[in-house]
């Protein structure tokens, strides 16, 4: 059983900012070296009014691209643009796998009320997140696993937040834990009462290190999940009996009706009769900007 104290709002929001000054510089960046890279072309181009609309447009296909890490819709804008322009599409497809990364996270900054969607990118409301990261009952000390974590916001803002926790980051895509590598370097003696350790986990197991964890985050990862059933048991290996695994889940039947789930979203209905099957009792949920937060214990 671990005790302590508990995540404090101070401390999340200094998270939040302390994260922020890690990271703008890369996104400011990467938005800089489009908007010269489209005013260069547009200079030479037939068509300039394409190159100089491209600026918004292929920045709000990033930012509202269904699955972090896809980079279909900004290549479909590209291509678009550039069909008859080999040299202009070789360019903002190396500028896209230069800079996707500092976009999705952009994206995700400003989807999560992080970050304002304007430069100069100053910290959003953040009344959303914040409820979401107090429904994780946080407390000093314990063992959390964020599995899928994708560009790591979640974990680098608690680490950021100078609670001392033993965080541990999962992920099956090569090029998000290549770059988790890169920013668990960056960040890992920020915070030295906390830890951060990486795994690559697979499709049926979760890899983690033979330790107990208190927490497990499941967040906007279960419905992409290709073998639940493994999944769901393998959790059982390494969960400490008074652990619990929370999932944040924007659903088909959010409750919300102007939410606008993935297309590959399951309903609330289908998450608790999977995860009830697998042993797991509901003890805790509740709704925020139309995601379900739901929190699983051991049934026995």
């Amino acid at each position: 059983m671990v005790s302590g104290d508990t995540l404090s709002q101070q401390q999340f929001i200094q998270g939040c900012a302390r994260y922020r000054q890690n990271v703008i510089h890369d996104i400011e960046n990467a938005l800089s070296d489009f908007a010269l890279l489209a005013d260069g072309l547009s200079e030479t181009s037939s068509n300039p009014a394409a190159h100089i609309a491209l600026r918004d447009a292929i920045i709000q296909a990033t930012l509202h691209e269904e699955h972090e890490g896809s980079k279909s819709s900004a290549l479909n804008a590209i291509r678009k643009l550039a069909e008859n322009d080999s040299m202009a599409l070789r360019l903002y497809e190396y500028w896209l796998g230069e800079n996707y990364f500092a976009l999705n996270e952009l994206q995700f900054l400003v989807g999560n009320q992080i970050l304002d969607p304007k430069p100069p990118y100053k910290l959003g409301a953040l009344r959303d997140i914040w409820q979401e990261f107090s429904f994780y009952g946080l407390r000093a000390n314990m063992v959390v696993a964020d599995i899928g974590a994708g560009n790591g916001v979640i974990s680098f803002i608690l680490h950021e937040s100078g609670l001392p926790l033993d965080l541990i980051l999962t992920e099956i895509d090569d090029d998000f834990l290549q770059l988790l590598e890169g920013k668990i370097s960056r960040f890992r003696d920020e915070n030295p009462k906390g830890t951060l350790q990486l795994v690559k986990g697979s499709e049926k197991t979760l890899g983690l290190p033979q330790s107990k964890v208190d927490l497990m985050i499941f967040r906007e990862v279960y419905h992409h999940l290709k073998h639940p059933k493994p999944i769901l048991a393998d959790i059982l290996n390494y969960l400490d009996k008074d652990g619990y695994v929370v999932l944040i889940e924007g659903t088909r039947d959010s409750p919300d009706p102007d939410y606008k789930p993935c297309s590959q979203a399951i309903t609330y209905k289908q998450i608790i009769k999977e995860w009830t099957a697998a042993g797991y009792i509901l003890a805790q949920q509740k709704v925020v900007d139309g995601s379900f937060l739901l929190k699983f214990k051991r049934s026995l």
